[in-house]
């Protein structure tokens, strides 16, 4: 594993060094090249940073020096080297800063000064102080993190010749332990976030030490933002015929509103916010068949979420009344009672296959409850008794799932 050293001690521009001249213009010579110019009053010389702390190896640094003079770098220590010694106008320089050889921390100074030319602007300084050769050293295996809006587990390696302990600038950053000796794995949890916008956080693994400037490395954490949503605690429920009351949680982080289609489901609310546990009130199924319907939770910016309500059916009903009849043999006009939820239609049939036709239907059809209505003919010489049977059988349903209802007309003889 290769380990990103980061020993980000503290490397800050406490204050730009900065000088300027009296408001009133002065001529000045610069005597390169026996040349005069001009120098006016705006002359300054300006260094950023001008405060480093370095570990204890050293490294190289950046220095911005900005200014509209000549102007010359030097090093009151053998420790640190430039890549140049003279410049003009804004220009970088590279500051080199060996390992230390002393337990002790150092300092050193780069001075930068205005060169050959003749100015009331003051010189510059930058202050480099180097840990000594017994400090302690600090490293981390990564630098940054990226974790979506659901967060997750992250983990990263310490590597340190010390004690040291472990801290988030953020509540939503957690860990499995927060201090630790030496060489450990430490696991991070990121809360999910509840912010639209990205969020960032800052884990600090610093030295446990009563030295003024401690190791310490510093972790990014980008979390991406969340998008509105809506969530329910079902998707689907099951009514019997009868109907009820039913619950849902809507867990959301926003706004949200509802609807449905269906007349006959009825919801307690049409909008809400955030968190809510909420009542839809089922209606009894008086219908044969089974009926669905969806209630629909919206977000803006967001997708739907969607609960589909299925309700059993009635049962079918079918039953004539009466369930037997006798007629004298002169016949005449008669009529039964079907009792029924759905649609019937009626036939005729026979006992015996060489009797007359003797009923004649005048309702052959219907729907729920009603009469059927037939008439009952003479014999055409006097026979004996003869049966026939009205069937009433429900319409539109499946044979094998049909009801039939039956009454028997006797016929006397």
């Amino acid at each position: 594993m290769k380990l990103n050293r980061l020993f980000i001690l503290l490397t800050m521009s406490a204050f730009v060094a900065a000088c300027s001249s009296n408001p009133e213009p002065e001529k000045g010579t610069e005597t390169e090249n026996g040349n005069t110019e001009i120098v006016t009053s705006n002359d300054s010389i300006k260094v950023s940073p001008s405060l480093i702390y370095t570990p204890k190896n050293g490294g190289e640094y950046t220095l911005l020096i900005e200014s509209n003079i000549r102007w010359q770098i030097e090093s009151n220590v053998s420790w640190i080297k430039v890549d140049k010694g003279v410049g003009r106008n804004n220009d970088k320089v590279t500051a080199t800063v060996a390992e230390a050889t002393i337990p002790e921390m150092t300092e050193g100074v780069l001075t930068i000064s205005p060169y050959g030319v003749k100015t009331d602007a003051e010189p510059c300084k930058a202050f480099f102080y180097r840990l000594g050769s017994d400090a302690t050293s600090l490293e981390v295996s990564s630098s940054s993190f990226s974790v979506g809006a659901e967060g997750e587990t992250i983990s990263f390696d310490v590597s340190s010749t010390a004690a040291w302990t472990v801290s988030a600038d953020v509540d939503w950053i957690t860990f499995s332990i927060t201090e630790g000796t030496g060489d450990t794995t430490v696991q991070a949890q990121v809360q999910p976030s509840q912010q639209f916008d990205e969020t960032k956080g800052t884990i600090t693994i610093r030295e446990k030490t009563t030295y003024e400037h401690p190791a310490e490395a510093l972790i990014l954490v980008t979390r991406a933002g969340t998008k509105p949503y809506v969530k329910l605690s079902y998707t689907e429920m099951e009514v019997a015929k009868e109907g009820a009351v039913c619950y849902v949680n809507v867990e959301s982080n926003d706004k949200w509103k509802v609807k449905t289609d269906a007349s006959w489901l009825k919801l307690s609310r049409t909008e809400g916010e955030k968190n809510i546990k909420m009542a839809i009130t089922v209606d009894a199924n008086k219908d044969i068949a089974v009926r669905t319907a969806d209630v629909v939770f919206s977000v803006d910016g967001g997708n739907d979420a969607i609960l589909t309500f299925t309700q059993q059916r009635t049962e079918l009903q079918l039953a004539v009344t009466p369930a037997e009849m006798t007629v004298a043999t002169s016949g005449g006009d008669f009529s039964i009672q079907v009792t029924s939820n759905t649609d019937w239609e009626v036939s005729v049939s026979y006992y015996n296959l060489r009797s007359d036709k003797f009923v004649t239907l005048q309702t052959t059809s219907g729907s729920g409850n009603g009469p059927i209505n037939f008439k009952v003919s003479a014999p055409p010489e006097v026979v004996q008794d003869h049966k026939a049977r009205i069937i009433v059988t429900e319409k539109n349903v499946p044979a094998e799932d049909a009801k039939t209802a039956v009454c028997v007309v006797t016929r006397k003889g």
